[in-house]
């Protein structure tokens, strides 16, 4: 009889995400080692637990993984003047050489933008932005905002670019393919409240408990195998800006105020960085216009905490 220790997150504030399996029964052969590990990136703390056979191995691939998303946090960060992200928003209208996995998180973002109606975007811009620029709006039907040919992209002007909203779940994402070279057990990685799940014994789920401090939402538990959730909700900040009031840390790019439609909101699915980007969307969308999202995305489940 083998008990997987429980761990506790704290997310945006309000709520508390615990990845938590019941007792499970294992005929292992060998002895089965669980290893925690907690690290810090991309702005946030998370957490590592794995489940292998061999402790020492075991110990080096979650450092390989932390190694992994920390040098995502370095290249698609827009606080460095020298990742290729902050050099596309230092030098707009210029076309950069960008390696493929860049493409390929900004192709899909704005691929994101438009399934979404545009309430995911990574290009509405930052804080300094918003402060400081008097710029109209960005129209539903702008058709592109990064210019993109094969391995080359350019940013039309005025934008700038921030990962934020989809970042971290990416970075998970690539992070996890690491353990396809090695032999595990399990594997939860969670970073921010995004959580990818990686199960080779199919017998089990983890159990993730979205435990609110906020007496009104009820206690809600999902049972995950082999799957991605991420979640996002209000986390209070100071006024930025006198033409537009921002309440919190998620900014509607359609409005670039912030809204108050839900105190969290969960997505869960195959696929880390999209559940990242759509935690987003369905954050910034009203519940009678969240079809939309569920009509896109099929694969893909939608839960609003009000």
């Amino acid at each position: 009889m083998i008990k997987r220790r429980l761990f506790i997150k704290n997310i945006l504030g309000l709520c508390a995400m615990i990845p938590l399996t019941n007792n499970l029964c294992f005929a292992y052969t060998k002895r089965t080692y669980n290893i925690i590990q907690n690290f810090s990136s991309m702005g946030t703390i998370g957490k590592i637990n794995l489940i292998t056979n061999n402790k020492i191995k075991g110990k080096q691939l979650i450092n390989d993984i932390i190694y992994k998303i920390s040098y995502y946090e370095k290249i698609l960060t827009m606080f460095s003047k020298t990742s290729f992200i902050g050099k596309m928003n230092k030098n707009p209208k210029i076309e950069f050489n960008l390696p493929k996995n860049i493409i390929y998180i900004l192709k899909l973002s704005e691929i994101l933008r438009i399934k979404t109606n545009q309430k995911f975007n990574i290009c509405i811009g930052n804080k300094s932005y918003l402060k400081n620029s008097n710029k109209h709006l960005i129209k539903k039907n702008t058709p592109l905002l990064i210019n993109i040919n094969k391995n080359k992209a350019m940013l039309n002007d005025h934008l700038t670019i921030d990962l934020g909203s989809i970042g971290k779940g990416f970075a998970i994402e690539q992070a996890i393919k690491i353990t396809n070279q090695h032999e595990i057990k399990n594997i939860l990685i969670e970073l921010g409240g995004d959580i990818k799940i990686k199960e080779n014994n199919k017998t089990n789920d983890w159990q993730i408990k979205i435990d609110s401090i906020n007496k009104n939402i009820d206690n809600n538990c999902i049972n995950l195998h082999n799957t991605s959730i991420a979640s996002s909700g209000q986390f209070i900040k100071n006024k930025i800006s006198k033409n537009y009031i921002i309440k919190n840390h998620i900014i509607d790019p359609t409005t670039l105020s912030t809204n108050n439609y839900y105190k969290l909101t969960t997505v869960t699915g195959p696929n880390l960085t999209i559940c990242d980007a759509l935690s987003t969307a369905l954050y910034n969308t009203p519940l009678q216009e969240i079809y939309i999202l569920k009509k896109n995305f099929p694969e893909y489940n939608f839960k609003t905490f009000i």
